[in-house]
């Protein structure tokens, strides 16, 4: 009998970057991987970033080659849980739109 793979979360930095007088690039950078969800919280609430940003919060199984979806959260620059993903969240929307005026 085989032991199930370990699950661990990745800690995704989102946020947008201007990119001209009216564009804006969404970006996506991994933050660092954690063993639970827990410390996950805990780092997130210990780091401040800047207004603009948000954190995404995936967990994912080693060795996965079945590519089945993991559970994803959101949480606000300021590390407190969202109820649901941010409008501009490059996880939904990976274009570029002008900004609105």
């Amino acid at each position: 009998m085989t032991r199930p793979s370990p699950t661990v979360w990745i800690v995704h930095l989102c946020g947008a970057v201007k990119n001209g007088r009216s564009r804006v690039r969404l970006s996506d950078r991994i933050f660092c991987a954690t063993a639970s969800r827990a410390s996950a919280e805990r780092l997130l609430r210990m780091t401040r970033m800047p207004r603009g940003t948000w954190w995404r919060v995936q967990a994912y199984v080693v060795d996965n080659i079945e590519g089945e979806r993991w559970p994803l959260y959101y949480y606000s620059n300021t590390g407190r849980r969202l109820a649901r993903a941010p409008a501009g969240d490059p996880y939904c929307w990976t274009t570029v739109r002008t900004l609105p005026q």
